[in-house]
């Protein structure tokens, strides 16, 4: 367990600003928090020293490219923590792979990516059934259909975002999110703005633009079309949940004689808590939502499950609750299936 890093309230705010968009700039951050952009460029460079920023990204909808993000869920059996990790190596080399996780207590790892359609995923997961052969014990997919980030609002849970802050700031993208949705066609520099902002969302614009031999102002217009067009869903800095002192839970949902109605119900009260970060609905044979808590201890958490529970028990068969050990890559490998 890494050793907790003390956040003062300063800290707190401008991380609760930055996992709503990430992008946000360091001029707005001071206004916002009433620090000097100098503080708070200094406050952000000692947090990801300190580790507690693992990095900024982006959060992408796949379906405007023609793309499906899967997830996989393995069991292992009959190996060491050492020979999970040298499969998942395995697994893992030259794929196109989303984001990775070593989870606890029913799955082991989880594994995300995005395909073209059923016949590759179909590809894929045979390939790592093969890769593991008679080390898996069990596994399961499931196909997500909706994904919302809310933020890290409990860090600073009085702490309100005013908007016409972010209106006024060009470099945050933020009033694009506000505009109707568009269709556009995308290209592989569109794609190619897509890695560089995933591996890092607060890159300026002037150096993307120098890294695809291109000006600035183009540079915006295709971001911009990017956000428009719903790919980028938005810009979110990654938190190491240990090092501040939290956990995070994944509770995967399972229903019975519900609808879509009554799902749109739990969605808004599970993005009414601020401890709730994420939210997301999958098509699988049996979990059909799910959404990650981060919590500093058990009270808060059973508290959370509780209240769920009474609110929505004519609805809710079971629930299952998933701790996640260690992220272990969260990238957008470059080139990935394509839709064009």
């Amino acid at each position: 367990m890494p050793e907790n890093v003390k956040l003062d309230s300063k800290d707190r705010k401008i991380l609760s600003i930055l996992t709503f968009n990430s992008r946000t700039s360091s001029s707005t951050i001071g206004k916002l928090t009433k620090i000097s952009r100098e503080v708070v460029d200094y406050r952000i460079k000692k947090m990801v020293k300190s580790g507690v920023i693992i990095r900024n990204k982006i959060l992408i909808d796949p379906d405007p490219l023609g793309l499906f993000l899967y997830q996989i869920n393995l069991k292992f059996q009959n190996c060491s923590s050492e020979e999970e990790a040298e499969i998942i190596s395995w697994i893992t080399d030259g794929e196109n792979i989303h984001w990775v996780a070593k989870t606890t207590p029913e799955w082991d790892y989880v594994i995300e990516f995005y395909v073209s359609g059923a016949k590759e995923f179909m590809n894929k997961l045979y390939r790592i059934v093969e890769l593991a052969g008679e080390n898996i014990r069990d596994y399961d997919f499931n196909l997500e259909v909706y994904n919302e980030h809310m933020g890290y609002r409990f860090l600073a849970p009085n702490f309100k975002l005013d908007q016409k802050f972010f209106c006024r700031d060009r470099k945050s993208f933020q009033p694009d999110f506000a505009k109707p949705r568009k269709k556009f066609k995308y290209d592989k520099i569109d794609m190619k703005i897509l890695d560089i902002l995933e591996e890092n969302s607060r890159i300026p614009l002037i150096k993307i633009a120098k890294k695809l031999v291109l000006d600035a102002k183009t540079v915006r217009t295709r971001i911009s079309r990017l956000v428009r067009g719903g790919v980028i869903i938005k810009f979110i800095c990654v938190v190491n949940n240990q090092k501040i002192g939290y956990t995070w839970n994944r509770v995967l949902l399972k229903f019975k004689n519900t609808s879509l109605a009554r799902l749109s119900t739990i969605r808004e009260f599970l993005r009414g808590n601020k401890n709730i970060i994420w939210v997301v609905q999958h098509i699988s044979s049996g979990d059909t939502l799910k959404f990650s808590v981060m919590t500093d201890n058990n009270e808060s958490f059973t508290q959370i499950l509780d209240e769920l529970w009474t609110k929505f028990k004519d609805v809710i068969l079971n629930l299952k609750v998933i701790n996640t050990v260690k992220r272990l890559s969260l990238i957008h490998i470059s080139e990935p299936t394509r839709p064009y």
